[in-house]
């Protein structure tokens, strides 16, 4: 088959994913401080408020795009593997 030359082993797909899963939740956990940085050194109760607000529709939004990715992912590798068997016959 052509491209098995080039194709990640599953140890790299594995830490691949897994850095991707960390990174994501490191900067999500972090995003809510970093957004309410820009209110200044003394925030308010609304503007601690907003930044909130702000950051966990950013965050809903980034895991909704994280499921879409991987379920296109899935749907992809089905589309070529019923391509290779439909070869195969």
């Amino acid at each position: 088959m052509k491209g098995k030359r080039f194709a990640n082993t599953l140890w790299v797909k594995i830490a691949g994913w897994v850095s991707v899963i960390v990174l994501i939740m490191l900067n999500m956990y972090n995003l809510p401080t970093s957004i309410l940085g820009f209110f200044g050194d003394n925030p308010s109760d609304s503007e601690t408020l907003l930044s909130n607000i702000i950051a966990y529709s950013a965050i809903v939004g980034i895991l909704a795009l994280l499921a879409w990715v991987l379920y296109d992912l899935h749907k992809t590798n089905l589309e070529f593997s019923h391509q290779a068997e439909a070869e195969k016959l």
